[in-house]
């Protein structure tokens, strides 16, 4: 008896499920017009928003951390690693160096720097696409006035109006990527921007000052280990310590005639950054069909609504 009207139960909610769907169609098919509606009003929407939003490109560059060439660092380490570290000489391994390379390019004294240097505030900060007939970046008037190359943006404490390098350090940085490959030590560096042009010339523009820069930096520090080395020869030294220093100094020797005839110093292109072709952001098709989804799912919403309130 029981299973009997279980049974019922059962089918009797069935029923209704059916009817409730078939009510919820016909309530769809009775209001089809504004859903008609209100789905071209959201695709319009759509690709208005789509069209609004300028073209990101994006270059990226392979790169090969440049292997010490000095043969004998592992064992000049062993021999002489306390005596070099007072010159401050370094005889770390090819690793530890590219490691620290790779996190000088993320820096925020080498990005401000690059950004100085080239002048890249106005680009980052006051432009907002590019015009592909002048080749030329399509500059916000309302943040810089091109004419008088002056800042005329509003903006509020603690910025302002001239931005200042660390405002375009994060800026950049939302556009600029670094990554290592953990298996093979290759590095990556990626740039997103609105001009073709300008993301390879910059990505160029990197690996040439990290090479120079790590370059004047180990010239430098070779030059002063030099001069630190050759004051203590004129020291009295027992003669294995003047084997000791004569070896140091011909190391850091071979360091500043490497650096002086290596171009590729820090770091060797294995794939250069080129021109790209194809946009990467945005993805305007994607961006119309969400709009129209907004809009199929405020209008199943309005239909429920006007189906409860008949109930």
């Amino acid at each position: 008896m029981n299973d009997t009207k279980s049974c019922e139960n059962k089918i009797s909610n069935d029923t209704v499920d059916k009817i409730s769907l078939f009510q919820l169609a016909i309530a769809v098919w009775e209001y089809k017009g504004r859903v008609i509606i209100t789905l071209t009003l959201f695709a319009v929407l759509g690709v208005l928003f789509a069209k609004s939003l300028p073209d990101i490109y994006r270059a990226d560059a392979l790169l090969a951390p440049v292997e010490e060439s000095a043969g004998g660092l592992g064992g000049m380490a062993s021999q002489f690693g306390g005596l070099a570290s007072l010159a401050g000489i370094n005889l770390r391994g090819t690793s530890s160096r590219s490691d620290q390379f790779v996190e000088i390019i993320k820096s925020k004294a080498f990005i401000m720097s690059f950004i100085e240097r080239h002048k890249l505030l106005v680009p980052l900060i006051a432009s907002k696409s590019w015009d592909m007939d002048s080749n030329s970046l399509v500059i916000d008037y309302d943040v810089y006035d091109n004419v008088r190359s002056e800042w005329v943006r509003e903006v509020k404490p603690p910025k302002t109006v001239i931005p200042s390098l660390l405002e375009g350090y994060e800026r950049f940085m939302k556009l600029f990527s670094v990554t290592k490959d953990s298996k093979n030590g290759l590095v990556k560096l990626s740039l997103d921007f609105y001009s073709p042009t300008l993301v390879q010339e910059w990505l160029n523009l990197i690996i040439s000052d990290i090479n120079e820069q790590i370059r004047s930096r180990d010239i430098l520090e070779a030059e002063q280990s030099i001069a630190y080395l050759q004051e203590q020869l004129g020291e009295d030294q027992t003669h294995s310590m003047e084997s000791a220093f004569y070896q140091l100094i011909e190391q850091q020797t071979q360091t500043i005639m490497l650096a002086k005839v290596r171009k590729e110093y820090a770091f060797s292109v294995i794939d250069p950054a080129i021109s790209p072709e194809k946009k990467v952001k945005p993805r305007r098709v994607f961006i119309v069909l969400l709009f129209i989804l907004i809009g199929g799912f405020f209008s199943v919403i309005y239909v429920l609504t006007k189906f409860f309130v008949k109930k």
